[in-house]
């Protein structure tokens, strides 16, 4: 009798250690990791620069007279702000969208950098401005004579701060340029979409 408790008392004693070890090894071989908190802006604003282009040449088949440029570019631009908002994050942008009339160009200026702004479009030396277009306001600016392949010098005043950048329209198309900024507690993704 005495040998049959004695076995079971080291049977109970070698099972107690084994699981001491198991639980051991499971502790300190296991890889539980907490995620990171990820940081969806990048993405969010790689996604926002091509939608603007998309919004601008839905418009395009309105025709260039119609007021629908205006419209479906601002009415993304609001969208866009307010799921910016809700993520904590802060969206500004400047739309210009060329449209092609002959030898003619109706560009349309969309402001949703959060503060009035003047805006300077000069196209091959024809030059006209718009002074303190509100935020989410937009003015339109018809050119005349515009040769295929022209130079475009974009200048915007915003709180004081000077904006300008040059770039070449695309010959007798719909072109449209975009100064985006999306700003979030971790980073401030900014570029310039020419499209």
């Amino acid at each position: 009798m005495k040998n049959k408790s004695r076995l079971k008392g080291q049977f109970y004693i070698i099972t107690a250690l084994v699981l001491i070890l198991f639980m051991f090894y499971a502790h300190y071989n296991s890889r539980f990791e907490i995620p990171k908190s990820v940081d969806y802006s990048q993405e969010f604003f790689s996604s926002l620069k091509e939608e603007i282009l998309r919004s601008a040449s839905f418009a395009y088949y309105q025709g260039p007279y119609s007021s629908s440029v205006e419209n479906n570019v601002s009415v993304f631009l609001d969208f866009s702000t307010n799921v910016s908002n809700s993520q904590g994050q802060r969206m500004e942008a400047i739309v210009l969208v060329f449209l092609p009339i002959y030898s003619s160009y109706n560009v349309s200026v969309i402001n949703f950098l959060g503060a009035a702004a003047d805006v300077n479009v000069t196209i091959s030396g024809n030059e006209q401005n718009t002074t303190n277009l509100e935020n989410k306001g937009s003015a339109r600016f018809v050119f005349t004579g515009v040769e295929q392949n022209a130079t475009v010098n974009v200048t915007y005043v915003k709180s004081g701060s000077k904006n300008s950048d040059v770039f070449n329209l695309t010959s007798r198309r719909l072109n449209a340029y975009a100064d985006v900024k999306l700003i979030s507690s971790s980073a401030t993704w900014s570029d310039k979409v020419i499209g």
